[in-house]
């Protein structure tokens, strides 16, 4: 069956990233949290990790260009039976929210959270 993974939101407020450098080529065999790509944005250039094994069918975005939160990045042969629609990954993935905002939350919080009240 044909897996759709698409572009997960990598940070709060983003809501695009640039293809800096794909990992993987059409054709090839990946595993489970294989890293695909390299999505550069404005804080940081997080690698995706592939949430599925098989075989890359297609990839819809080149280096250089830039895609948006939910466009699909790339299909994968997952190798399971065609109930007759594609899974899409929805960014829940665990790999990819730990990747992508890790380095993020750490830089923001900078020491000791600060709370503000409005009266």
């Amino acid at each position: 069956m044909a897996y759709s993974f698409i572009m997960p939101e990598l940070g709060e407020g983003l809501a695009e990233g640039t293809i800096s450098n794909w990992l993987v080529a059409e054709g090839d065999t990946v595993e489970e949290d294989q890293d695909l790509v390299e999505i550069e944005n404005d804080k940081a250039v997080p690698e995706l990790p592939s949430p599925v094994e098989g075989t890359v069918e297609k990839i819809n975005f080149g280096p250089g260009d830039v895609a948006k939160v939910g466009d699909v990045l790339i299909v994968i042969d997952d190798g399971s039976p065609d109930t007759g629609a594609d899974a899409v990954e929805d960014a829940s993935h665990p790999a990819v929210i730990a990747d992508a905002t890790a380095h993020e939350e750490h830089s923001a919080k900078g020491g000791a959270d600060e709370a503000v009240t409005a009266q």
